[in-house]
């Protein structure tokens, strides 16, 4: 995953921790995957995926709903990267995406076949924890041609 300062910044929302918010941002991820030659399925997918991690953060950010969640998109030369962050605790499931962790996920619970899913469904799904006070996961989603092509 390239660092952040290599993207290009597409949009940054800040929400509210709760599925109906998150809905009004749907037709924007979609509009973000279509312009960037996802076909309808992969569409759909990423989408899923996004709100499986969008869910699991909203549940750790809930308690202290004074917190918002960042949903952030950037463009790589090779791929679109969604950043979703927020305030709050990081949550047992959180350490089986840290980068280099060899634990293997177990679809125990409702949030870890979601995060199960998200991780199937995106190229890369990682999670950094920020000395206790910030938590992000990161998707990383593989263009399916060159910018070239996404060129106005």
């Amino acid at each position: 995953m390239p660092d952040k300062e290599n993207l290009e910044k597409i949009f940054t929302i800040s929400l509210a921790p709760d599925l109906k918010t998150f809905a009004l941002v749907v037709p924007s991820l979609e509009a973000v995957f279509k312009k960037y030659g996802f076909d309808d399925t992969q569409i759909k997918l990423y989408g899923v995926a996004v709100e499986e991690v969008f869910t699991y953060c909203a549940k750790m950010a809930a308690p202290n709903n004074r917190f918002w969640i960042d949903i952030s998109i950037g463009l790589g030369k090779t791929s679109l990267h969604i950043t979703i962050g927020y305030e709050g605790p990081g949550g047992s499931l959180a350490q089986y995406f840290t980068k280099g962790t060899k634990k293997k996920l177990k679809r125990t619970s409702f949030d870890a076949l979601g995060l199960y899913i998200a991780q199937e469904v995106v190229n890369s799904l990682q999670y950094t924890g920020f000395g206790g006070k910030r938590n992000e996961f990161a998707l990383s989603l593989t263009l399916p041609q060159s910018l070239e092509d996404h060129s106005e």
